[in-house]
């Protein structure tokens, strides 16, 4: 299931009067991506590890990684989703 979570995102200015981003949320396994055969780009994957670490990890897509740090390495930058912090993406 699908979940659009609106989004505070570290470094992304909102105009006034323009809408909060939205993002898409999943909670997935960590095989989800060798299992649909999806390359990961950069950082890493999931691990069983990771389920027991204390703050989320997120993995974005390319495009949002573009759309809110164009230029930049997404890893190590922070979304607010939804009245809680999130860590960088991995």
């Amino acid at each position: 299931m699908w979940e659009s979570i609106p989004a505070d995102v570290e470094g992304f200015s909102v105009a006034p009067g323009a809408h909060v981003p939205m993002l898409m949320e999943r909670i997935i396994t960590p095989e989800y991506f060798r299992i649909m055969d999806i390359p990961l780009m950069q950082g890493r994957s999931f691990t069983e590890a990771d389920a027991f670490e204390r703050g989320a990890r997120h993995l974005i897509s390319k495009s949002t990684a573009e759309h809110f740090w164009p230029g930049k390495n997404p890893i190590g930058q922070h979304i607010k989703l939804a009245g809680w912090a999130i860590g960088g993406p991995s």
